[in-house]
């Protein structure tokens, strides 16, 4: 790999609009965070790729005005839950949330419908977790059926034509918003006292 000449590039400030040389650039950069952070379909590898997941946004996330948008396809909940659990514990004050405005969206909620949060999805002991499964209906191989039957016993996939199969993911699409929660004053009073073992 290259590394471009510091006299032969600029790098423009993103808070300033200024102009500035790579030298003072790259002190800057070391310690600059990110607004936005993207992820998409990266929770399937179940719990070996989640530290470094939450060690990637934990290090990079701008922790004033930080987002994290993660798409979520759901394959083991069971284990995927974990992921949240895990950034919401180690990263302190971060919480997700569901995407309102993908929520909300007419559009999209004709194609992804679920409105249960992380806590709540595919969790067996959840009663509108467990409605949400077997009274959403969607066709194999043009026959009405239970999303609930589909995942459970993972039959008549082969047999979905290109549309149904369409359908099948889009069920089980969730669009996450990662921010950190701002303490008010009085969770923050609250917070110094846990901390000096006061409470």
């Amino acid at each position: 790999s290259t590394t471009p000449s510091s006299s032969s590039s600029s790098l423009q400030s993103k808070e300033s609009g200024t102009t500035t040389n790579n030298n003072t650039a790259d002190a800057e950069d070391v310690n600059e965070k990110y607004h936005i952070i993207l992820g998409s379909d990266l929770l399937y590898n179940t719990r070996e790729s989640y530290g470094p997941l939450i060690k990637t946004i934990q290090q990079n996330l701008h922790q004033q005005r930080g987002v994290v948008l993660l798409a979520v396809r759901w394959r083991k909940p069971d284990l995927e839950r974990d992921f949240f659990r895990r950034a919401e514990t180690n990263v302190p004050g971060l919480k997700f949330e569901l995407w309102k405005e993908f929520v909300e969206s007419e559009e999209f909620t004709k194609r992804s419908p679920c409105k249960l949060d992380w806590r709540e999805y595919g969790n067996p002991e959840s009663e509108v977790s467990n409605a949400f499964f077997h009274e959403t209906k969607m066709c194999v191989g043009q026959r009405e059926t239970s999303l609930a039957n589909v995942v459970s016993t993972e039959r008549g996939m082969e047999c979905m034509n290109d549309e149904e199969y369409s359908v099948f993911e889009e069920l089980q699409v969730q669009v996450y918003v990662g921010k950190f929660r701002r303490e008010g004053r009085g969770e923050t009073m609250i917070s110094r006292k846990r901390q000096h073992g006061n409470i």
